[in-house]
């Protein structure tokens, strides 16, 4: 049975995402609780906080579209890059969980790869890179170290799951009108998860 049960108790599928009924409340909770890099970060550091970054990099593009890039992970979980890379089949079932999600919020299919959207993720993994990670002789074989030294973000001092929660949901509801103005029609589905944030 390919299903999960959220935070919230809903019932998700994997297979048949298109009939999913999502919670911005457990798509926080979630990514909240799963610490990105699988978990080699100096400090615990949550998806929900990274996203919540990301849609702050030139806040006023697409930040809807930022906010949720990795929303999927809430229910498949944060597999690595490299990882992805290797199994095709997961990168099949995460692209339609993202469709999914897309249409739920009103957001253009495919908007997780929107340029503004992978450029502020790029901005973001290499300030995490920065303050986050070890220091390794490798490092130069695998990252654009002049790239990551001169990231001008400020410095990313981590979140509890709890305020990585809080703040995820905040954003969302901050950047709900611009999202609205953004894609020029009215979301019923975003108007539900209004009328029940208090789930």
């Amino acid at each position: 049975m390919s299903v999960i049960q959220s935070a919230s108790g809903r019932y998700i599928s994997l297979t048949n995402p298109e009939d999913n009924q999502y919670s911005v409340q457990d798509i926080a909770h979630a990514l909240a609780n799963i610490c990105r890099f699988a978990g080699h970060t100096q400090h615990f550091y949550s998806v929900a906080q990274h996203s919540v970054l990301v849609s702050l990099v030139e806040p006023d593009i697409m930040p809807a579209e930022k906010l949720f890039h990795d929303a999927s992970e809430a229910f498949l979980g944060d597999i690595t890059t490299p990882l992805k890379s290797l199994l095709p089949e997961y990168r099949a079932i995460e692209s339609a969980m993202m469709n999914s999600i897309a249409l739920w919020l009103g957001l253009p299919i495919g908007f997780h790869k929107f340029a503004p959207v992978k450029r502020a993720d790029l901005h973001l993994l290499l300030a995490e890179k920065r303050d986050l990670m070890s220091v390794s002789c490798f490092d130069e074989t695998v990252w654009d170290l002049t790239a990551v030294m001169k990231n001008c973000h400020e410095p990313i001092v981590p979140w509890s799951p709890s305020e990585a929660k809080q703040r995820f949901i905040e954003r969302f509801f901050q950047i709900y009108p611009l999202t609205q103005n953004h894609t020029c029609e009215a979301k019923p589905h975003v108007a539900g998860a209004l009328q029940g944030r208090s789930q």
